[in-house]
């Protein structure tokens, strides 16, 4: 029989048991994969590892030709310290975990590899399996005759790619936050200029033009924001605002109990302090940025308030306050 050249992934696994009881399912699935060509087993080894620490093999099994077994041994026995195959399986254990570890694996390092027999509890039996992927050979033949090469390659247990979706759809979300935001924010700028268009504080055809200057301004804001906390708290705050249509139409559903009828409220209430501080803010830059005259800001806020759109009169002058303030420290010769 030829010799076969091991050239697929090496992938080791040690698989622990409290005691090791053989049932024969194990080696009937390892027979089903073997059979369709998907792996090649090119060591297992059962152990069982005393209370002080010494380690014994009870069952050997490889896919290995005779000359393969005769040259390389027992690679698993190696991998772990006990010398089953002489100082040749010793070595060939020492290059299949190399292998194991080249061409950019994220897997095994070798520190790990000689620490494989440290990762066994005493007092416990354990599976060494040391396989070939060798689904993966042609593959990466074909890969490599197309010009690839590969940059990295690493086993991914199902818990981490779970996480990996967790943290995916998180980002999906936060984007989604992110432009139910600007959309808040452009909506009350838009309320705040028309109010003041109406009460002839603001020119009608400089309406939208001032919707504008205060999303701008929110939106530059919210981008030199430092704090991820804080903006993950604003975002959270204003996907319970974009929740308020939906929490409208419950509301008014003649079969809403009780408890959601209170959670609607709780939303509502919630959804209009994020218009008044969104509002008092809109009256702080119009004024910061030259809309709204000096001598009209006050009047500007009274309207606001009037109009139910910044909450009280005490909201309106901080945010008069405010925006005289930064006004002022803009002019020419400010330090």
């Amino acid at each position: 029989m030829s010799e076969k050249r091991v050239t697929g992934p090496i992938q080791v696994v040690v698989i622990g048991f409290d005691q090791f009881e053989p049932t024969g399912k194990i080696m009937a699935e390892l027979r089903r994969v073997r059979k369709r060509g998907v792996i090649r087993v090119i060591d297992l080894l059962f152990v069982q590892k005393d209370r002080h620490g010494n380690i014994t093999s009870s069952m050997h099994a490889t896919d290995l030709s005779g000359a393969e077994r005769q040259r390389l041994g027992s690679v698993a026995g190696a991998l772990i310290g006990l010398q089953m195959g002489g100082m040749e399986g010793a070595l060939a254990g020492s290059e299949l975990g190399a292998m194991a570890v080249a061409e950019r694996d994220h897997g095994l390092a070798r520190e790990q590899l000689r620490d494989l027999a440290s990762s066994i509890p005493n007092d416990s039996a354990a599976a060494i399996l040391v396989i070939e992927h060798h689904w993966a050979t042609r593959l990466r033949n074909a890969l490599a005759g197309a010009g690839g090469s590969l940059l990295m390659q690493a086993m991914i247990t199902p818990e981490a790619l779970v996480m990996v979706g967790g943290e995916l759809n998180a980002v999906i979300e936060a984007q989604q936050v992110i432009e139910a935001a600007e959309e808040v924010k452009l909506a009350a700028a838009m309320e705040v200029a028309l109010v003041l268009a109406e009460a002839r504080l603001i020119e009608e055809a400089v309406m939208s033009e001032a919707a504008d200057v205060v999303a701008a301004a929110m939106a530059i804001e919210d981008a030199a924001a430092a704090d991820v906390a804080q903006s993950l708290l604003a975002a959270d705050l204003i996907k319970e605002a974009a929740m308020e249509e939906a929490t409208h139409a419950v509301a008014g559903a003649l079969e809403v109990e009780t408890e959601a009828a209170d959670k609607a409220e709780k939303a509502i209430n919630k959804s209009q302090a994020i218009k008044y501080a969104a509002a008092a803010e809109a009256l702080r830059t119009l004024i910061a940025s030259d809309v709204i005259e000096e001598q009209a800001a006050k009047e500007a806020g009274a309207a606001l308030v009037a109009a139910d759109i910044v909450e009280d009169a005490a909201a309106a002058d901080k945010a008069v306050a405010a925006g005289l303030a930064q006004k002022a420290n803009k002019r020419p010769g400010r330090p």
